[in-house]
């Protein structure tokens, strides 16, 4: 089923916006950085496939760009995504 056709309420998006990003699982903040699914997989599926794939958020952000993109619906496009959230991630780190 299309994100768009779920409640307001439920989407990764909106849900952030309205509860907080620490009230999201894994899968739907995976989903607000890809920002589309595949072919037959809206994006949360596609993230909690990823996650799933890769045994977590460490080792999705840990894998190369060859083994993320080998996944059907994951180009240079969301791969570039995801690198650029775990770089932001590591310069918050190193800030403190």
């Amino acid at each position: 089923m299309n994100i768009t056709s779920w409640p307001v309420t439920e989407r990764p998006r909106e849900k952030l916006l309205a509860e907080g990003a620490a009230n999201l699982s894994e899968a739907e903040l995976v989903a607000i950085v890809l920002l589309s699914g595949a072919s037959g997989l809206n994006v949360v599926d596609l993230s909690r496939q990823l996650l799933s794939k890769f045994g977590g958020v460490r080792g999705l952000l840990s894998a190369s760009k060859a083994e993320i993109c080998q996944v059907s619906g994951i180009g240079e496009g969301k791969f570039a995504r995801l690198s650029a959230v775990k770089e932001l991630g590591n310069r918050y780190r190193l800030a403190e």
